[in-house]
């Protein structure tokens, strides 16, 4: 019984130690931000003993989408000797005297985002204990940040055909929209051929396409064979950047009415005598091309 006593005592001492272990970390571990934003963020030091130097030999993160703007350093660490570097977020701290223990504010780390995505502000430090010795045993956490960049994302909504006829000109109305949240500059639609459309690979240009906004794309003297199938492409020369790529194209196809051929024989003569030849005339009526 006092064996496991002392055991559960051992273990119970872990854990507290654990529990109060040094930790590194930014003062935000996960961080939404729109494009063009600029934001803060400290950088902490928790439960941290009596210390002599702290050292973030590098700052690690995606620069094609944030930008490191300045490091301010805090009354603690302008106590001791502090220096920066921005381009690699380079920070060393040495404390003469005044030696910060516990928890407290290393510096300020000011971004700015520079570009939509998502990357992670990986943190490199190091703490000195106050004999100069060795170092500190830390946990460290690192931020997620996601960029927001509002785009356009133009969606075909409706295609209709008139009047829908085999082997007869036709005109095709395609309904594009806008359901991004950036307004898109100009593009094209197209229409191509897959099967059973004569002469129809087309292009039609849209000056531009506001958010929320729908236009008709019309699509003039479409010539529909018996089976007709094509494909609809809107931005169909990659010119506008979008939320979404995916969308942008619909195969549409139904079936076309044909108007229907009739055939009539005449003849001018009412009543013939047997032996006699006549003429019957055979006239087919509404046909097309």
């Amino acid at each position: 019984m006092k064996f496991k006593l002392i055991v559960t005592s051992i273990l119970a001492l872990l854990a507290l130690n654990a529990c109060f272990a040094t930790s590194v970390e930014l003062n935000s571990s996960s961080l939404n931000v729109d494009k063009g934003d600029t934001f803060n963020l400290d950088l902490l030091v928790k439960d941290c003993p009596e210390t002599m130097g702290f050292d973030n030999d590098e700052l690690e993160y995606d620069e094609n989408i944030l930008n490191l703007t300045s490091i301010t350093f805090s009354e603690v660490s302008n106590s001791g000797m502090p220096e920066s570097r921005l381009s690699d977020g380079f920070i060393s701290i040495l404390w003469m005297s005044n030696q910060p223990s516990g928890n407290f504010t290393i510096a300020t780390l000011s971004f700015e985002a520079l570009d939509g995505g998502n990357t992670q502000i990986t943190l490199n430090p190091t703490i000195s204990n106050s004999e100069g010795t060795g170092s500190v045993d830390i946990t460290v956490t690192n931020t997620n940040v996601s960029v927001y960049e509002p785009k356009p994302d133009l969606v075909i909504t409706n295609v209709s055909i008139d009047p829908l006829k085999k082997y007869e000109t036709n005109t095709v109305l395609v309904t594009v929209k806008n359901n991004g949240d950036f307004n898109a500059s100009t593009f094209k639609v197209s229409l191509d051929a897959v099967t059973g459309v004569i002469d129809s690979d087309v292009e039609e240009s849209i000056a531009g396409l506001n958010i929320g906004e729908s236009t008709v794309v019309t699509f003039e003297n479409i010539t529909l064979g018996p089976n007709n199938l094509f494909d609809i492409v809107v931005d169909s020369e990659y010119a506008v950047e979008e939320s979404d790529e995916t969308n942008n194209e619909i195969s549409f196809g139904n079936q076309p009415l044909e108007n229907s051929i009739s055939a009539v024989l005449s003849c001018e003569n009412d009543s013939v005598k047997t032996g006699e030849t006549f003429d019957v005339a055979l006239t087919l009526n509404d046909l097309t091309a």
